[in-house]
């Protein structure tokens, strides 16, 4: 019971604060949001070309021995 109540007292608290930002706001997370997810592309295009030689250096270290 009591776990359940803190489930919903927690749903309550985050609805209100949910319904207290104002359009404006949401409007700014969002940008920041696609700002975040820009770059989170950029920086995944830039690592999938440095991560290839790592996943080769396990297979070397068990070739030496």
């Amino acid at each position: 019971m009591r776990e359940h109540n803190s489930k919903q007292r927690r749903l309550k608290h985050m609805l209100k604060l949910k319904r207290r930002q104002s359009g404006r706001l949401q409007n700014m997370q969002r940008l920041k949001k696609e700002l975040r997810q820009k770059l989170q592309n950029e920086h995944g295009l830039k690592r999938k070309y440095v991560r290839r030689p790592k996943k080769i250096k396990p297979i070397d270290r068990l070739l030496k021995r």
